[in-house]
């Protein structure tokens, strides 16, 4: 029918190269794609000619998408480089021979838009590797969305308790409990292991004036974190002081808990005290499970005003005898040649990681620290 596909057409049928192309972008964009949505693409671009809808936008848009999550990087991977064969946006420019009309100039690429014409995976590929306080309103959207996806959380601890398990020690008490109502006979022997239980995830995230550029970003990151594990997840805000953020983080939607953090009050692009900030945090929470055998991620440049230049390591020195590991997040260090001051230089031989984060690709690498 004037080579229409049929209903139902199967997936090699249909654009076969360019939506197998085009899963293979969202996959590196960090979207799942699982088979049966893009065998339910192909049959939706199969029927698409029948509804009269030239754009597969949306009949792509319906099919891959299945978390509220995905539509941000579906569509910052479609607007980045999509089009089908015969639809693409010069089209528009061109004959239906493919020549461009006599006297009339290709589109040229628009400067200020450095997402034009380029490949959705090599876009998200590029703003992995882009210093984070270099973006654009729409860059910085898209890379907050990329973020939400991380799903920071450390990996599980043993418990004190026992599960019942296939395979272990034999549960003493279990056993009697079955020979008392079997009349005295052993029936089985159950056994156990040692269960599991989520390690805590603690962040300090300093919100002074010298880390403006990159305190929102940790901020949505923690919220990532909080959304992966809302029970194990504390959040707290330092600057001259330490204010608990966690609840304002719960917000499902990233934007949302934006807005709900910048409502509590704190100490929000003002002076930094860290020594003195931590010395009141673990007065209070050193003995707490908030902080005791947690994985703690200090997100601060550490220009620490206080008259004491001591106070910050001892601090740090007695929170890293408290935590399971201090990971360190350090964007100042991405400058070349940059060098600590003493105080933090010597905070920092208790950190057992580092990272800058001042990137995507820093964040990535932050989680899978979190994660061993």
């Amino acid at each position: 029918m004037d080579g229409t596909p049929e209903r139902g057409a199967p997936m090699d049928a249909v654009l076969s190269e360019e939506l197998v192309d085009f899963a293979r972008r969202l996959r590196a964009a960090g979207m799942r794609v699982e088979p049966p949505r893009l065998a339910a693409a192909a049959e939706a671009l199969g029927l698409r000619p029948w509804a009269g809808e030239p754009d597969p936008y949306w009949a792509l848009r319906l099919t891959l998408c299945g978390r509220r999550s995905d539509l941000d990087v579906f569509d910052a991977v479609y607007h980045g480089g999509y089009a089908a064969p015969d639809e693409h946006p010069a089209a528009a420019e061109h004959g239906e021979d493919g020549e461009a009309d006599e006297g009339e100039a290709p589109a040229a690429r628009d400067p200020e838009t450095p997402t034009a014409g380029a490949a959705g995976a090599d876009y998200v590929a590029e703003l992995a590797t882009r210093a984070l306080h270099t973006l654009d309103d729409a860059e910085r959207a898209a890379v907050a969305a990329l973020i939400a996806r991380l799903a920071p959380a450390a990996r599980a601890r043993p418990a004190p308790h026992r599960v019942p398990a296939r395979a272990g020690r034999v549960d003493r008490g279990r056993t009697v409990r079955l020979m008392i109502r079997s009349g005295g006979e052993i029936v089985r022997l159950p056994r156990s292991r040692r269960g599991r239980t989520p390690r805590r995830l603690l962040f300090l995230i300093d919100v002074s004036l010298s880390m403006s550029a990159y305190a929102d970003a940790l901020l949505l990151f923690a919220h990532a974190a909080v959304a992966a594990g809302p029970r194990s997840t504390e959040v707290f805000v330092v600057g001259t002081g330490w204010t608990r953020v966690t609840a304002a983080l719960r917000a499902r939607d990233p934007q949302a808990a934006m807005r709900s953090i910048a409502a509590v009050e704190a100490d929000w692009d003002q002076g930094t005290r860290l020594g003195h900030s931590l010395e009141s945090f673990l007065r209070r929470y050193a003995g707490h499970r908030t902080a005791r055998a947690a994985v703690v991620v200090i997100g601060s440049d550490g220009q620490d005003e206080d008259s004491d230049p001591g106070r910050m390591p001892r601090q740090v020195a007695r929170l890293s005898r408290v935590a399971h590991r201090i990971v360190w997040v350090l964007p100042a260090a991405r400058r070349s040649g940059y060098r600590p001051r003493r105080p933090l230089r010597e905070s920092l031989r208790h950190a057992d990681e580092r990272f800058t984060g001042h990137t995507l690709e820093q964040l990535r690498g932050l989680a899978e620290a979190i994660a061993r």
